[in-house]
């Protein structure tokens, strides 16, 4: 399953998420989240789990 970032920063922003909490429950640094929001590496399962369970399936590609 890919995500779909440009639909993860629209809810990210929307829900008002800070950052340093998301990495804090992803379990990653500040530079694996940004590698990762810009495509420089992919979200592992367990990132996608997480995601998932905060944001649902609004934030990923079929």
């Amino acid at each position: 399953m890919l995500v779909n970032r440009s639909k993860l920063r629209g809810q990210i922003s929307e829900k008002g998420i800070k950052v340093n909490d998301l990495i804090k429950k992803m379990g990653i640094s500040r530079t694996a989240y940004y590698s990762k929001m810009n495509g420089k590496t992919n979200f592992t399962e367990n990132e996608i789990s997480i995601l998932k369970s905060i944001f649902g399936e609004v934030i990923f590609f079929g």
